[in-house]
């Protein structure tokens, strides 16, 4: 495997643990707002997605969309990472090292999905947050997904939920 492409997808996993800590500490869902009034609120649900949006743009600048459907209430962030397209590639051609790597890289995956499912959980909100890996050729094509916090699909192993 191409030694810049495994770096690539090694500070992909590094980004993803970053965002998945972020997600876990962010106050703004689980903690009343006091208002100048001294009434608590929580964080409303368009702040919420606002929030999320903005955040996983900062976390991933050129390398994210987000897409919030109002009506059936589902929130995608999807992200791609160079080389994990090839990452993928290797470890179903049976890679160790890319297995390792993969499976390093769902596991993030999940743990992401699942800290936004939770914040938007616990704020009291009925929305799906969904996250995506994609292809960064082609983002017409997941690699993985998450779905309310379980991994529903993973083309390495060919799971899909």
């Amino acid at each position: 495997m191409n030694k810049n492409k495994v770096v690539m997808c090694v500070v992909g996993v590094l980004i993803l643990l970053v965002l998945a800590f972020y997600i876990k500490n962010w106050d703004a869902f689980s903690q009343p707002r006091v208002k100048s009034d001294g009434a608590a609120r929580y964080i409303s649900k368009q702040d919420a997605v606002d929030k999320a949006i903005r955040d996983l743009n900062d976390l991933f600048p050129g390398h994210s969309l987000s897409e919030w459907d109002e009506t059936a209430d589902i929130l995608t962030l999807s992200i791609w990472i160079d080389g994990s397209q090839l990452t993928a590639a290797k470890a179903k051609d049976g890679s160790q090292s890319a297995r390792v790597a993969w499976k390093s890289l769902i596991d993030d995956l999940t743990a992401a999905g699942a800290a936004w499912q939770k914040a938007f959980d616990e704020a009291g909100h009925k929305t799906m947050v969904v996250m995506r890996l994609l292809n960064p050729d082609n983002h017409e094509l997941a690699l993985a997904s998450v779905r309310r916090g379980e991994l529903s699909y993973d083309c390495v192993s060919g799971t899909l939920k």
